[in-house]
């Protein structure tokens, strides 16, 4: 009986270490991605999937103009939250963007109550033109995001890439790629706000 339970014991301290080695692994990987803003989270958990056609939606940009969606040529769509500070710090790097990242247009959208998301364009300095009020989630909805801050880089109406980020070196590095995942982790480059 004595070494029945002297071999229980040992075999549950096995499972109890191995368990503590990679929960520190996962800590380890974690701090990791910490460090050099990736994050993991499920593939494809957030936006329509990469080559996918996003079908036409008629909305209005924050200054009234009428918006054709998906806009034609490379546009790269930016969704923030208000009251997210991940989306805070991408929108001051964006404060007062000519509406250009790279070759492609720049369209951010706002989603939060209506008198919210405009203080968070005038704060930041968007253009008015450039950037859409999504109080409603009909946008973000079109879009398939659940997830803020999100990007999507669309080209002819086709998602090219996306992935989520808080500055905007992340985000060229996530429009740079030619999906939203190197491996089997996409590439939030950001906590993600639901």
């Amino acid at each position: 009986m004595a070494e029945l339970l002297a071999g229980v014991s040992l075999a549950v301290s096995l499972v109890a270490l191995a368990g503590t080695l990679a929960l520190a692994r996962e800590l380890g990987l974690a701090r990791k991605e910490l460090r050099t803003g990736v994050l993991p989270f499920p593939q494809n958990d957030t936006g329509r999937p990469v080559g996918s056609r996003l079908t036409a939606l008629t909305t209005a940009a924050s200054s009234g103009e009428t918006l054709e969606l998906p806009p034609r040529g490379r546009t790269v769509l930016v969704f923030a939250l208000t009251g997210c500070p991940p989306c805070d710090a991408l929108l001051e790097q964006l404060r007062g963007a000519n509406a250009v990242i790279d070759d492609a247009q720049l369209l951010v959208v706002v989603t939060g109550s209506d008198a919210d998301a405009r203080t968070l364009i005038a704060r930041f300095q968007l253009s008015p033109g450039a950037t859409i009020v999504d109080a409603d989630r009909s946008v973000s909805q079109w879009a398939g995001v659940s997830r803020w801050p999100w990007a999507i880089l669309v080209e002819d109406s086709v998602v090219r890439a996306q992935g989520g980020s808080n500055q905007l070196e992340q985000l060229r590095l996530v429009l740079s790629r030619p999906s939203p995942v190197a491996s089997n982790r996409a590439h939030h480059l950001a906590p993600a706000v639901s």
